[in-house]
């Protein structure tokens, strides 16, 4: 399946992967990272541990509801502010 992310969902993806200790964000942000990377979804349940219908289920729920209620609000919000500690740190350095 293909499916693309903008530079800010990669970003807010990324850093929820390595920011959260909640292993279902984790599960759920690599999910979609995986599928946008053009990994099978029998590739990625095996990868993740889970089964393949989890899989369809997160990229079913993540194209819905959007990353927001994805990952849940106070994920979100974390995690938008990481990303914005970053860019404008890059931006400072640039």
């Amino acid at each position: 399946m293909e499916m693309n992310l903008t530079s800010e969902e990669l970003s807010q993806l990324r850093v929820s992967q390595y920011e959260t200790s909640d292993k279902v964000v984790f599960v759920k942000a690599t999910c979609i990272l995986m599928v946008a990377d053009g990994y099978t979804m029998d590739s990625i349940a095996n990868s993740l541990g889970v089964v393949v219908s989890t899989v369809y289920r997160y990229l079913k729920s993540y194209l819905s509801v959007g990353l927001k209620d994805f990952l849940g609000y106070k994920n979100v919000y974390i995690i938008l502010f990481l990303v914005s500690i970053k860019y404008n740190i890059k931006k400072r350095v640039l």
